[in-house]
C-alpha cells in the first residue's frame, strides 16, 4: 500500500505552500489537482489542501472530491488556507466526500494573509510576516497531529458557524461569469505569464491579446502574478498592493 499523497489547489501560493511542508513532514508526494487525472486505489494517507473561496472549496476542489469514489484512504484530512473566514468550508467538504464514500478523519485550518483584493486590501509587509509566522507553527502542529493520526474536525467559531452553505454556492456560481470581467490594459506587453500560470488554461494570448475565458476559478493568481500589474478586475484591484506568498517561487 502507498504510503500517501498530498493533493492541493493554489492561487497565490499559500495553500501549495501549506501542501509542500506537510508533504516534507509527513513524507508523502505532493501533487496538484487534477481532474482529468482522478487518482485510484488504497493509500494509508490522503490530504487535500485548498484555500477558501467565499466560504467554500474552490469549484476545481469540489469537482474533484466528487469524482474519488476510486481512492481508498485509511487516513484522510483536509487543510483550508484562508484570510478572513471558513464559515462553512468544512462541513461541505466533509459531505462531498462522503457521497465519495470517503470518512474524513482530520480537518485543520491555517490564516495566511488575505488576497482577495476584489473585496479587501493586502495587509501591509509586517503583519504579513506575523501572519506567516503562526501559518508556519499551526502546520508543524497540524503535520504532529497527522501523523499521529487524530480524530478531530476543526469547525468554526460562533458566529461565523452560522453561515448557511447556500451563500458559498450562490457566490460559486458566479465565478465563472465573474472572471469574464477580468481584462488586461494597456501595460500588457503580451509576457505570457498569465496564460502559463492559470490552474485551468482559462487565459489565452490571441493576436497579441489577453483573453480571458469562461472556466475561471476566480483564485486570481494572474492579477497577483501580473509584473505590470496590467490585470484588473473591473474597477476593484486598480492600484491594490498584490501578494503572493513569500516562501514560495512562482514562475
Amino acid at each position: 500500500m502507498k504510503r500517501g499523497s498530498i493533493y492541493y489547489f493554489s492561487g497565490t501560493g499559500n495553500s501549495y505552500y501549506t501542501a509542500k511542508l506537510l508533504g516534507e513532514k509527513l513524507d508523502l508526494s505532493v501533487e496538484s489537482i487534477d481532474i482529468k487525472n482522478i487518482p485510484r486505489g488504497r493509500q494509508e494517507y490522503i490530504g487535500i489542501v485548498f484555500p477558501v473561496y467565499a466560504f467554500g472549496p474552490p469549484n476545481i476542489v469540489k469537482k474533484f472530491m466528487e469524482k474519488l469514489e476510486g481512492l481508498n484512504g485509511e487516513y484522510v484530512f483536509i487543510v483550508v488556507t484562508y484570510g478572513g473566514q471558513c464559515g462553512p468550508t468544512i462541513d461541505i467538504t466533509e459531505k462531498l466526500l462522503k457521497k465519495s464514500r470517503i470518512q474524513l478523519n482530520y480537518a485543520g485550518k491555517v490564516k495566511f494573509p488575505d488576497n482577495y483584493i476584489l473585496s479587501f486590501k493586502v495587509p501591509e509587509e509586517s503583519k504579513q510576516m506575523r501572519i506567516l509566522e503562526e501559518a508556519d507553527r499551526k502546520i508543524t502542529l497540524i503535520s504532529k497531529e497527522v501523523l499521529k493520526k487524530y480524530v478531530k474536525i476543526e469547525k468554526e467559531k460562533f458566529p461565523f458557524n452560522l453561515i448557511p452553505e447556500k451563500i458559498h454556492f450562490w457566490s460559486a456560481s458566479r465565478f465563472r461569469k465573474m472572471g469574464k470581467e477580468l481584462k488586461a490594459d494597456s501595460r500588457c506587453n503580451q509576457c505570457g505569464l498569465c496564460v502559463k500560470n492559470c490552474p485551468v488554461n482559462n487565459i489565452r494570448l490571441i493576436d497579441k491579446k489577453i483573453i480571458f475565458g469562461v472556466v475561471c476559478e476566480l483564485c486570481l493568481r494572474c492579477v497577483h502574478t501580473c509584473p505590470k500589474e496590467a490585470i484588473n478586475y473591473k474597477n476593484k484591484t486598480q492600484g491594490k498592493k498584490r501578494y503572493l506568498n513569500p516562501k514560495v517561487y512562482m514562475d
